[in-house]
């Protein structure tokens, strides 16, 4: 779903308010273009976007940071994205593109594998299980960045609300990686 503008700035306002990271994923080159508008200090690429060059050109020529989610891709898309980007400054998040995931099915020793191949650049990992177990294992293993969805409620309609954290369990996470 696709937030308009005015949403999506009072958004960005209420983070800076607390002093929180406020950052976009654009699917699309009309989403990507609120994104511009918003003047954000770091971009999301999907997953599902890896391979969408064109839009990543695009992303890429913001000069902001860029935080690319490898869900079901191979090291060739990673590496083939990666000299699209074209810049040092990007996150790479491990992923497992289940929705919630299985803490066993989390490959959480990918994250190594990622600090190997990918060494110039900041690893870390997109958590989809239920818990945040696997986010705290994923730091141990050397994880710079988590992301984390969150949710006001899992009963909700919408694909992400049954992998994300309530208010309070977010809390509790957080707490627990400081």
């Amino acid at each position: 779903v696709c937030l308009g503008y005015t949403i999506l700035k009072k958004l960005k306002d209420y983070s800076k308010k607390l002093k929180i990271d406020f950052i976009c994923t654009p699917f699309d080159f009309e989403s990507l273009n609120l994104v511009k508008k918003l003047n954000l200090n770091a971009i999301k690429i999907a997953s599902s976007d890896m391979t969408d060059y064109p839009l990543i050109s695009e992303i890429s020529k913001l000069k902001k940071p860029i935080i690319l989610s490898t869900g079901m891709s191979s090291s060739l898309e990673i590496s083939k994205t990666l000299k699209v980007i074209n810049s040092k400054n990007v996150t790479i998040l491990h992923c497992v593109s289940m929705y919630p995931c299985d803490n066993k099915k989390a490959n959480l020793s990918r994250i190594l594998s990622l600090k190997k191949k990918f060494r110039e650049y900041t690893v870390g990992y997109s958590d989809h299980c239920k818990n945040f177990e696997a986010s705290i294992y994923a730091l141990s293993l050397g994880a710079k960045v988590i992301e984390k969805h969150f949710t006001l409620s899992r009963t909700m309609d919408g694909p992400d609300h049954k992998a994300s954290l309530e208010p309070s369990e977010l809390k509790t996470m957080v707490d627990a990686i400081r």
